[in-house]
């Protein structure tokens, strides 16, 4: 197996971020080297990386998203909420009945492969499954499921 140049596979994700994460690793095995090497790359991915590429995602695939970035304050990243807001979920999506496709309500944690849920985030999630909305917590390994539930 080839070795990888990380180098060179980290410039190209860089030079092209209009393309998907999944096209990258098609243009990246066209120049010779087999997917598997990309695993390792993937566990890098950052939490907010697979955010941006799942609201593109969903966006394309025309669902209705909310995310709530955090700001830079005095004390550190904050997200202004009020009421019981910790842990509350990094992704909201709603998509109304399109032809045979059913009304939709999806509520979606992001994580690194190496993150894990805190207690307020599994709290929230289960509070959102018992009213009937989907739930998931989502890392980069989870993107051709991701593809497959935006695409239902």
């Amino acid at each position: 197996m080839p070795e990888i140049d990380e180098s060179d596979l980290a410039k190209m994700f860089a030079d092209n971020p209009e393309l998907s994460v999944d096209e990258k690793k098609s243009q990246y095995q066209l120049r010779g080297h087999p997917l598997p090497v990309l695993a390792p790359l993937l566990e890098k991915q950052s939490e907010q990386s697979l955010l941006d590429w799942i609201l593109g995602e969903a966006k394309r695939t025309g669902w209705k998203r909310a995310h709530f970035r955090a700001s830079r304050t005095k004390t550190g990243w904050r997200t202004a909420v009020s009421g019981d807001g910790a842990g509350f979920p990094d992704l909201l999506l709603l998509r109304k009945r399109l032809g045979k496709r059913k009304k939709r309500f999806v509520v979606a944690e992001c994580k690194s492969e190496t993150g894990r849920l805190s207690p307020q985030q599994y709290e929230w999630l289960e509070l959102f499954g018992a009213v009937g909305a989907e739930v998931y917590c989502f890392t980069p390994r989870d993107k051709d499921t991701i593809l497959e539930i935006l695409k239902q």
